[in-house]
């Protein structure tokens, strides 16, 4: 009785960690900010939070990939109930504030000397770039765009309300949603100013994303798995932790204290590669490559066969993004090494490789469950074959009105089908408003 009593309250293993991962080896720096964590979840959340924050301020750095030169910037969205700890991203923004907040004093600075220039010699002060880190994601596509190319092509835009952002897409005009899309590849963006009718263009954007956001928020902003934005972002599921925190704890009354000292370490980091005498490079080895390429063919036919070709878009992207983790966990090997570059080309350790991969394990596992719960484009349904269709009808008929994941398992069972393709049935009745997911495994039989 005891043994079932235990099983009934494990951890379901439907949320899997990296930074329990007794192989992870990572940088001094975030070994420092990973004990601030309160559970492998929390750790996982702060972790990649801090990359996301750490891929704005690399300027100069970048490497080869597919062809093409790519920054460090990430994309990151960490979907979680409402008081499932997506707050913790905020220990991102502090790590790199004081990055933003250098940034503005030089704008004042600027500023200031203008206005004595002006008082001396009569002249006409002219607009000074407002220089800054944060953008924040209520502010419109051209405010965006302007703000981008007045700080070198590089912001980063950080919301704990994904709504928000979500919102400035369906008021747009002018396609936010294609500019994130090209922002991540680095593809120039174009824009007209309206003062003027100014045409102006941003060569090489380097934008780093993180949002948080509950689980219906994702919907909102991404809307089905053919939208180009799912593939461009790590997606972490967060776990509800249901056992009471001590919010009287030591470590998180300090937290702030910890935080300072790692947040001017990162400022160095930033002077370190904006001061450099050259641009820095960043690669793997040979046998680093050769085990890349190993991995992500295993991975692109596995995941393929599971979820089909509309998931490849993900696991190449997921290569990319992999790629990136390693040219940031490499830079971060250099915090603490003093205050200037030694080599301007740097070649990813092989713990530091293997990290990546680790991590990327996780995200891929978090990616497909998010990908089994997102609607399929609302044309899914009518392209279906007969069979399929009168199955996806049966499986409709026999489902109660109101029903959540134990039932779509059993209808699963009944129909001999996986979990996973009853969930995909699902989430195309749910694109064509037969179905109406309520909240999170919470399901109704709409009445139409």
């Amino acid at each position: 009785m005891s043994s079932c009593i235990k099983k009934k309250f494990q951890p379901s293993t439907r949320f899997m960690t990296f930074s329990d991962n007794q192989q992870l080896s990572l940088p001094p720096v975030l070994e420092s900010i990973k004990s601030l964590a309160t559970s492998p979840a929390d750790a996982d959340i702060i972790l990649l939070s801090s990359l996301t924050a750490v891929s704005s301020i690399l300027p100069r750095y970048s490497g080869i990939y597919g062809g093409r030169r790519h920054y460090a910037n990430l994309f990151l969205f960490i979907s979680a109930n409402a008081s499932a700890g997506k707050g913790r991203i905020d220990i991102a923004r502090q790590l790199v504030t004081p990055v933003h907040q250098s940034l503005r004093a030089i704008s004042q600075a600027k500023k200031q000397q203008q206005e004595i220039d002006a008082e001396l010699h009569g002249s006409t002060p002219t607009p000074i770039p407002n220089h800054m880190l944060f953008a924040p994601a209520n502010c419109t596509p051209t405010a965006l765009y302007q703000s981008l190319k007045e700080n070198g092509s590089r912001l980063f835009l950080y919301e704990t309300e994904a709504d928000t952002l979500s919102q400035t897409l369906k008021n747009d005009t002018s396609n936010f949603s294609d500019g994130l899309r090209k922002a991540f590849h680095h593809e120039p963006i174009s824009y007209l100013r309206r003062t003027n009718n100014e045409y102006s263009e941003i060569s090489q954007p380097q934008l780093s994303v993180l949002l948080a956001g509950t689980p219906q928020q994702i919907v909102r902003l991404i809307p089905d798995v053919e939208d180009g934005l799912f593939s461009r972002f790590i997606i972490y599921r967060a776990p509800l932790n249901l056992q009471w925190m001590n919010v009287f704890a030591t470590q998180l009354m300090s937290l702030q204290e910890n935080i300072s000292p790692l947040s001017q370490e990162l400022l160095t980091l930033y002077n370190m590669f904006q001061t450099a005498d050259s641009d820095v490079s960043f690669s793997l080895s040979e046998k680093q490559q050769e085990r890349f390429n190993h991995f992500f063919e295993q991975i692109q036919r596995e995941y393929v066969n599971n979820y089909g070709d509309n998931f490849v878009a993900s696991i190449r992207r997921i290569g990319l993004i992999t790629f990136r983790l390693a040219m940031i966990l490499s830079a971060l090997r250099l915090v603490g090494s003093g205050n200037r570059l030694y080599t301007y080309d740097i070649t990813c350790n092989d713990a530091d490789f293997d990290n990546a991969l680790i991590i990327t394990q996780c995200i891929i596992e978090h990616t497909s469950i998010i990908y089994s719960e997102l609607p399929e484009p609302a044309t899914s349904l009518t392209t279906q074959s007969p069979y399929i269709k009168a199955l996806i009808g049966k499986i409709y008929d026999s489902l109660p009105n109101s029903f959540t994941q134990s039932e779509i398992k059993k209808v699963a069972t009944e129909f001999s089908i996986s979990d996973r393709q009853a969930r995909r049935y699902i989430n195309q009745l749910i694109a064509i408003n037969k179905i109406n997911k309520k909240s999170h495994n919470n399901y109704e039989k709409t009445q139409i």
